[in-house]
């Protein structure tokens, strides 16, 4: 009997509680569709169930007005690589939200370069990525390639998520670094349970990448409430090619009738201006038959210049190593050490070139001089 009257009476105060609580939540939200916003932000993951901040509504705003074009293109990209994102998330046993990442750090800009020397698609700095087996030189940036990047990345995050075995923590330390993190953590005693206190911290030297993330995976999931119309990313049809002698790249894609920017979006790795023999090259498919049949050309060209280079630095050693004379005429108070100060040389040398057996110099004399 007791249980019977108390029962309903704890049900009654759970849902009292409940509308305070939610009333409380959403309080800062002026309108249904505020609170309709994020409710679909937290319908994505359980990891997005924070407390509301009205500043990711200003974020998604500009991404989807003034920033249109690119958040457009960011998604174009995004949708063609998800797909491998994602699997490789899943074979290391990864929590599927951290595919919206690279959409975060670079907008899924093939080559994008960041601040402290990041690079990719995953804004991998050079330590991590040659740590994770990238190969990283004046030659070659693997960073720029999708899938080796990502491979690389995701097997960083993993080893992060061991460390920490949470979410925020690993998104902030991959941006923060490990040390880094730790120590913000120390500062503000926080462990990182609600991302939101060390954004507001003022400790975090990357805290836009919280409203970033969070906005961007919002947009890969709503962007066609925003009219955000994403086109089908259509890669160029490559192949890959070998050359077997040193070429210089502007020939290859002016041989090949191309412009430097395709060149360079279907080859991102590619640093130097030289391409080497024996590292793999992209070329549009439909251009393999021109390469072939200007193959030879290009090592012509290549070895024709180098003739030219050669030519040049001997002429620049000749000419450094001709003893560079000039005649002096004394003027009325010259002397030696005066003169020899003047053009950097010793009073010994000036007598010796000009035969003098003393110091003594006349006004109108004429003097042979070797300046440095």
């Amino acid at each position: 009997m007791l249980y019977r009257i108390i029962q309903p009476l704890k049900t009654g105060i759970l849902f009292v509680f409940l509308v305070l609580f939610t009333q409380n939540m959403y309080s800062q939200f002026e309108t249904d569709k505020d609170v309709l916003f994020y409710h679909r932000i937290q319908s994505i993951d359980p990891q997005l169930q924070l407390p509301p901040q009205t500043l990711l509504k200003d974020y998604v705003n500009k991404y989807v007005n003034s920033e249109k074009t690119a958040t457009t293109q960011a998604l174009q990209v995004f949708f063609y690589y998800q797909p491998y994102i994602k699997q490789t998330l899943v074979k290391n046993s990864l929590p599927e939200l951290l595919q919206y990442l690279p959409l975060a750090l670079s907008r899924m800009q093939l080559t994008y370069q960041g601040t402290y020397h990041t690079a990719g698609i995953w804004a991998l700095p050079v330590f991590v990525a040659v740590k994770y087996g990238l190969v990283v030189n004046d030659c070659i940036d693997e960073r720029m390639n999708v899938m080796k990047s990502t491979q690389a990345a995701i097997n960083y995050l993993r080893d992060l998520y061991y460390l920490y075995g949470n979410f925020w923590e690993v998104l902030l330390a991959y941006t923060e670094g490990p040390s880094g993190l730790n120590a913000i953590q120390i500062r503000t005693k926080n462990t990182v349970a609600n991302p939101w206190d060390l954004y507001n911290s003022g400790w975090l030297k990357h805290k836009e990448i919280i409203p970033n993330f969070i906005a961007y995976t919002y947009l890969a999931n709503y962007h066609d409430l925003y009219n955000l119309n994403i086109p089908s990313y259509q890669p160029i049809q490559i192949t890959c090619i070998q050359l077997s002698k040193p070429a210089y790249f502007h020939d290859l894609f002016n041989c090949l009738n191309i412009s430097k920017d395709v060149f360079q979006s279907i080859n991102p790795c590619y640093m130097s201006s030289l391409l080497l023999p024996n590292i793999p090259i992209n070329i549009p498919t439909d251009k393999k038959a021109l390469f072939a049949m200007n193959e030879d050309s290009l090592y012509l060209k290549y070895a024709i210049e180098q003739v030219r280079l050669d030519s040049i630095a001997q002429e620049k050693i000749r000419q450094a190593n001709e003893i560079k004379t000039i005649t002096y005429t004394v003027k009325s108070g010259d002397y030696l050490g005066k003169i020899a100060h003047k053009y950097n040389v010793s009073v010994a040398n000036i007598k010796k070139w000009n035969h003098l057996k003393s110091d003594k110099i006349n006004v109108g004399q004429r003097l042979m001089i070797h300046p440095k």
